[in-house]
């Protein structure tokens, strides 16, 4: 279990990404699409972070490990 807290602030702002299902206080869910789509491109070899950076993804608001 993640030990990130999101703040109201925090879950409207990653609500807001397009490959955001849904978000908790302590969890996000992404998309389908956001998956196979993050999987392709690591296969291709970008790592997780550049992956989330290139989306859209706050990895100060999200935490790296979240990335991993």
């Amino acid at each position: 279990m993640s030990k990130i807290i999101f703040n109201e602030h925090q879950i409207r702002q990653i609500e807001a990404n397009r490959f955001v299902a849904s978000v908790s206080d302590r969890s996000i869910q992404y998309t389908a699409e956001y998956k196979i789509f993050a999987v392709k491109e690591n296969l291709a070899g970008k790592g997780p972070v550049q992956i989330f950076k290139e989306n859209g993804f706050d990895l100060e608001v999200i935490g790296v490990e979240k990335a991993r």
